[in-house]
């Protein structure tokens, strides 16, 4: 299996008519989509998080004072911590729109910057400067291989779309991607 996973070009639609990611079983539905980022919620740059400096962890460290960081999952005290980043982006395209969670590797590709660059603009107070690179990213045409998956919370069963790449669109790649799939109905 999963020689061919994420393969399969859809529209935005497609993700809720086809009820991709809805699977009670616990399997992903993976997929790739053209779409425009419109909106990044939390411009307060809530979605940075300070993490755990271990190569392999990257979970959130809780500061203990004195400028220690402590790491319940590797129950190890730093003296330093990482910034990582989990946005969500608001992704349109001519038939709906989709939510998009995006990790660490992929969000420093939308908005241009590191996760450092981007931490220390927030723990400075740069508003400004901050909010200029996330505005930055938007009304950009990114190419997403994106997986959905049935989570539960609060009771209330919902998709979670994570894009685990994102690439910005060719212009010429993608002509030449759409008179493809025109030919076929030629």
């Amino acid at each position: 299996g999963g020689a061919n996973r994420g393969d399969r070009r859809v529209m935005m639609h497609q993700i809720k008519d086809e009820n991709l990611g809805m699977s009670t079983d616990g399997k992903q539905d993976w997929f790739i989509v053209r779409g425009t980022v419109t909106f990044c919620p939390n411009q307060d740059g809530s979605f940075i998080y300070n993490a755990c400096p271990s190569a392999d962890c990257q979970k959130k460290v809780i500061e203990e004072g004195d400028r220690q960081w402590h790491c319940a999952k590797c129950n190890q005290t730093f003296g330093t911590f990482e910034h990582r980043m989990i946005p969500r982006f608001s992704v349109q395209d001519a038939t709906g729109q989709a939510w998009i969670s995006v990790f660490n590797d992929v969000a420093q590709s939308i908005f241009g910057a590191t996760s450092a660059e981007m931490g220390e603009l927030k723990d400075s107070h740069q508003e400004d400067a901050f909010n200029a690179k996330v505005a930055g990213a938007l009304w950009k045409q990114f190419i997403f291989k994106c997986r959905a998956k049935n989570e539960v919370y609060n009771d209330e069963a919902r998709v979670r779309v994570t894009g685990v790449s994102a690439t910005p669109v060719d212009p010429v790649a993608e002509c030449k991607y759409l008179i493809e799939q025109i030919n076929m109905y030629a």
